[in-house]
């Protein structure tokens, strides 16, 4: 009896044995699904707090401080170039003393594209525009003026808050022109070399002519540069009541002969 109740104790501690590990290997997986469960709930809200850090990166990087100039104000101008936004301060006054003039060159497609650069040139170099002369020496010898093709009064007036227009040098300006020498730029020429090739320049003579002017203006420019250009191309240059009527009359009639037509712009070589 002795000897079956010891065999029967160690069988009990054989059995307890097991008991105890799997009590160990139980709460350790209860505190691994503790750690677990802490986890989930803290990854949530790592993960929004480094969202939004991210996201005001981002934010910051992607739209730098920006100087810009109102139309109804002239202290600040904004060059660009390579996407470099380069502030310039300049004299509110020297508006009235610097006048820039103009020599299209090209069709009158080219032309036009030029006038359109030309107000946006003067707002950068914050100069006086004088209406542009039109190109009267290419190959179809046309002796037309601005006045005669585009409505000048309302290209002024309609520019008035953006750029100061004159439609020719005041007398006391006139002798400038005396030994004037016209300057080119570089075709696609940015703010910032309008503002280190003329604007030196300007200040010294008062008065510059740039010639051959077409497509001298860059196509990427600062916002506000963009909507000013976009303002002369769209609103202020508009053709005279004469020119209007006779195109409303070729218009209606090709509408009398067909409900669709094409308009073909030629070009012609020499």
């Amino acid at each position: 009896m002795a000897s079956l109740n010891m065999k029967m104790k160690k069988r009990d501690n054989y059995g307890a044995e097991p008991d105890k590990k799997k009590l160990a290997m139980a709460g350790i997986r209860h505190q691994l699904l503790l750690l677990l469960r802490r986890r989930h709930r803290l990854f949530p809200l790592v993960s929004a707090f480094s969202g939004c850090l991210l996201l005001l990166l981002l934010f910051s990087l992607s739209f730098p401080p920006v100087i810009h100039r109102s139309p109804l104000g002239r202290k600040n101008q904004v060059a660009v170039e390579s996407k470099l936004l380069v502030p310039v301060l300049l004299d509110k006054t020297s508006q009235t003393g610097r006048y820039l003039l103009i020599a299209t060159s090209g069709g009158l497609n080219q032309q036009r594209t030029g006038i359109i650069d030309a107000v946006v040139a003067a707002y950068i170099l914050n100069a006086t525009l004088v209406i542009p002369k039109l190109d009267q020496n290419s190959y179809w010898k046309d002796i037309s003026n601005f006045e005669e093709i585009f409505d000048a009064d309302w290209f002024i007036s309609h520019l008035s808050k953006d750029v100061k227009i004159i439609k020719e040098l005041p007398k006391g300006e006139e002798s400038r022109l005396i030994g004037l020498q016209s300057i080119r730029v570089p075709r696609k020429c940015t703010p910032s070399c309008y503002l280190q090739r003329v604007l030196p320049l300007l200040k010294k003579k008062h008065v510059v002519q740039l010639s051959k002017f077409d497509y001298r203006l860059a196509n990427q420019l600062d916002t506000e540069l963009q909507k000013l250009r976009c303002r002369v191309n769209y609103h202020a240059v508009r053709y005279t009541q004469t020119i209007n009527k006779m195109g409303q009359i070729l218009v209606d009639r090709m509408r009398t002969k067909a409900k669709h037509f094409v308009a073909l712009h030629l070009r012609y070589h020499k």
